[in-house]
């Protein structure tokens, strides 16, 4: 039993030198069941392995520390993966490099919620930062998903699910054997091992807890996400979220559930196709005019935001 490891953190990144020391910090000032840190760099530039097993070493000796360095960039999904191979923890995690932990006992309440309700993976609260990890007073998931979740609400959670990711991937708990016989994050994707998975998950019926209190620090202005808008291969993975994990199973929901959600498909692919398929000022002119309903659906929401 001295031996046996309870979670695995896969922490995950790329050109993260300004933050992961921190990140490393939260890790290591963690009490309670024994843990490893894989740390998953996806080709960063500014990776120095040595530097950070001595760091480790000198202020946690005791911590199971692996580094796995992609020799190039292969993307998140794949990235995880290959650290998730190596798990022996019975729980894993994802966290990025540029998020903490925000108390010593976080780890710990989330495997005591695993245990409390009997679940297979917990997602946790997560407070939304600034760059320099001041928190913003907002938190996800929101207070109606926490209530779905606490209500066992499958239908209300699929379908929040379905119109966008609701829940947060940074110190979300799965148990590892469920991931792994999953096949692990789904590599369809590039970026977006979180979102998908979700999905899959509850449209199966198998139900998470949620963390009464926030867990986990995500700092805004992540590498993967920074300017999502226009990273092509994000804005990519959404699209194929939609076409995979949701649109095929339009006919089991109810129709007016349906009737909303094809709307959003319909509206997302839109606006990729503009972002990303129109190279020039007259394609967007002719997009444009084929398309004069969404150009006033997008100003009139625009508009009820600033009010």
């Amino acid at each position: 039993m001295e031996n046996k490891i309870f979670i695995t953190v896969l922490l995950a990144s790329y050109n993260s030198s300004k933050t992961i020391y921190e990140t490393l910090d939260s890790i290591m000032m963690q009490k309670g069941p024994s843990l490893e840190v894989i740390v998953c760099d996806d080709g960063s530039e500014d990776f120095d392995g040595a530097a950070i097993r001595e760091y480790v070493k000198k202020k946690r000796p005791q911590l199971e520390l692996t580094l796995l360095h992609q020799p190039q960039n292969i993307g998140t999904v794949r990235n995880l993966n290959a650290g998730l191979d190596l798990a022996r923890g019975e729980w894993v995690m994802t966290l990025a490099a540029d998020d903490c932990f925000a108390e010593a006992d976080s780890i710990t309440h989330l495997l005591q919620r695993a245990e409390k309700f009997g679940c297979r993976w917990v997602t946790a609260k997560t407070a939304l930062c600034d760059e320099k990890l001041i928190q913003s007073g907002q938190s996800v998931p929101a207070e109606e998903i926490d209530r779905a979740i606490n209500e066992k609400n499958h239908k209300k959670l699929l379908f929040a699910l379905c119109k966008g990711c609701c829940l947060a991937a940074g110190g979300t708990i799965y148990q590892t054997q469920m991931l792994k016989e999953m096949g692990g994050f789904d590599e369809d994707y590039r970026l977006t091992e979180d979102w998908p998975l979700f999905i899959k998950l509850v449209r199966q019926g198998i139900l998470p807890a949620v963390t009464e209190k926030e867990v986990v620090l995500h700092r805004s202005g992540g590498v993967s996400r920074k300017k999502a808008g226009k990273n092509f291969a994000y804005q990519k993975d959404l699209i194929t979220v939609l076409r995979k994990e949701v649109v095929p199973y339009l006919d089991t929901m109810d129709k007016d559930k349906k009737t909303h959600i094809s709307r959003v498909v319909k509206e997302k692919e839109l606006s990729f196709t503009f972002r990303f398929g129109c190279k020039n000022q007259f394609s967007r002119l002719v997009w444009s005019m084929r398309h004069p309903c969404f150009i006033v659906r997008k100003i009139f929401r625009k508009r009820e935001k600033i009010c």
